[in-house]
């Protein structure tokens, strides 16, 4: 079970214009952190209250729990990483450390993490998904892993425009890349980082999904 709660800048923003909530935030902060900061109470209260009802006699337990999803807007290029640190770090630090204290996980899923890669470790996360490539992304696995090593679980990287269009051997071969990027040292799950939507599936989007599965099988020993 991996129920997701979005941190108070991916539901305080979404209820302003994307540019005027920006203008906002970088011109009148204090009044847009006491916006966010009444929905982060809510957001924790509910945390609590779940995480509370999960560990009691008569719940199965929650085995994961995902603590934010993607805070796109304050982050490279839309706004500095000063931002960022402002607007995200400290909200979704305290989700993680109250979910650490009933023994779940924290996986946080912003994209386009270069540039805030190292706010992102001071939220206290155990996994990063997805971490997305250039262009469409902007950091390689193996930056990844130079710069925070083993700490967190590394989840993605497999684009889902290239299983839905690319050739089989273009897909193979980039899944190997991945997989020499990566799986020294463990702590990566080779994953897409986003799922097809179109039903029914597109055979060459199957075709490549055996692919990738089949190669990672082959590749991902150590």
């Amino acid at each position: 079970m991996m129920p997701s709660l979005g941190d108070p800048i991916c539901e305080g923003a979404d209820l302003f214009e994307m540019g005027e909530f920006l203008i906002y935030a970088m011109t009148d902060l204090d009044r847009i952190r006491y916006f966010l900061d009444a929905i982060h109470e809510r957001q924790m209260g509910w945390l609590s209250a779940a995480m509370t009802r999960a560990s009691g006699p008569e719940s199965t337990g929650v085995k994961s729990c995902s603590a934010s999803a993607d805070p796109s807007m304050p982050r490279p290029p839309y706004a500095s990483p000063e931002l960022f640190a402002v607007l995200v770090t400290p909200y979704v630090k305290r989700m993680s450390d109250l979910l650490h204290q009933y023994g779940q996980r924290a996986d946080p899923f912003p994209r386009k993490i270069a540039k805030v890669l190292d706010e992102i470790m001071k939220m206290n996360p155990d996994g990063l998904d997805p971490i997305e490539p250039p262009p469409d992304g902007d950091i390689e696995l193996d930056e990844v892993k130079h710069r925070i090593g083993d700490r967190v679980t590394l989840y993605g990287n497999i684009e889902l425009k290239l299983l839905e269009h690319g050739k089989k051997d273009q897909v193979r071969d980039f899944v190997i890349r991945t997989m020499a990027q990566a799986k020294k040292g463990g702590a990566i799950v080779s994953m897409s980082t986003a799922s097809p939507i179109n039903d029914p599936l597109n055979p060459q989007t199957l075709d490549n999904y055996r692919v990738w599965i089949d190669t990672a099988r082959e590749h991902g020993v150590y």
